[in-house]
């Protein structure tokens, strides 16, 4: 009894996901500038922990792209069944990465509980008062 497989493969062909995850990756960048200076600006916690959360969207959009270019890759000597299965570990380093994002924003919220260390109201009210139609 033979198990000749050729031509058949058990898994799905990704084709064109690059431009996608080069857009997502440039457009959240963009974003994440954004926010990063309006939360150091006005002291906000809300608004440079939203800027992590983006940071690490974007760190994962990436680790995502590299790990589908390795998964296309064809199979080596080494490498026998080729580099399918990198995307489980783009997986698992993208968890790490948003267990140590919530863990720094978790350690901010706290120090912000220490005297002597309050936002600056004023900036963030005319902000919100110039935003509001």
């Amino acid at each position: 009894m033979s198990n000749d497989h050729k031509n058949h493969q058990h898994s799905i062909q990704l084709t064109n996901v690059s431009r996608a995850f080069l857009i997502g990756i440039i457009l959240n960048s963009t974003f994440v500038l954004v926010e990063f200076v309006a939360g150091f600006f006005f002291n906000s916690l809300a608004l440079l922990s939203d800027a992590g959360h983006n940071l690490s969207d974007v760190a994962s959009l990436g680790l995502s792209l590299f790990a589908f270019r390795l998964a296309k890759s064809k199979a080596t000597n080494r490498f026998t069944y080729g580099l399918h299965k990198s995307t489980i570990l783009a997986s698992l380093a993208n968890a790490v990465v948003l267990l140590i994002a919530v863990g720094s924003i978790g350690w901010e919220a706290i120090q912000r509980f220490m005297p002597g260390r309050n936002p600056r109201w004023s900036y963030c009210y005319s902000c919100r008062f110039w935003n509001c139609d």
